[in-house]
């Protein structure tokens, strides 16, 4: 599993340096087409992990419900995110990681429900099969992040 950490460290520090020289207004550019934007995106980034690791692993949410809830699936902005917003989204976006390996080394997720992932008709059980989907959700939303950023005004 260290590579599993490893690997998702450090695709979330590459998509941070990615959107951390953006505008506050590129950071909320809806393209044409789509209903969501950047920071969504990264935003989604952590809802998901923390749905679905701790969710699923029956562990405390480690950051405030609100952002889980904002950004889970079939959500969308409901306006411009605020500076505090994208600032809040991008301090936890790595400590989240951190947090998780910690959490798992100390042998937090014990009593797992098994992810059912209806995209590609597949189950992953235990904390590894967990953590291991969420590396590529994230690939996936790291993908639109950069794509999104070359559609940029």
């Amino acid at each position: 599993m260290d590579k599993v950490f490893e690997v998702t460290k450090n695709n979330r520090k590459a998509v941070l340096e990615l959107v951390k020289t953006l505008s506050l207004d590129q950071l909320n550019y809806i393209p044409a087409g789509f209903n969501n934007n950047i920071l969504w995106n990264v935003g989604h980034m952590v809802a998901i992990q923390q749905l679905i690791v701790y969710g699923l692993g029956k562990v405390p949410f480690t950051i405030e419900e609100a952002i889980v809830m904002g950004y889970k699936n079939k959500t969308k902005p409901e306006g411009a995110y605020t500076q505090e917003e994208a600032d809040r989204i991008f301090e936890i976006f790595v400590e989240t990681v951190d947090q998780m390996e910690a959490d798992y080394k100390a042998g937090k997720f014990v009593d797992v429900t098994p992810f059912i992932s209806k995209s590609h008709n597949a189950t992953y059980e235990g904390a590894e099969g967990l953590i291991t989907f969420n590396l590529f959700h994230e690939g996936l939303h790291t993908g639109v992040i950069q794509k999104y950023i070359q559609l940029l005004p």
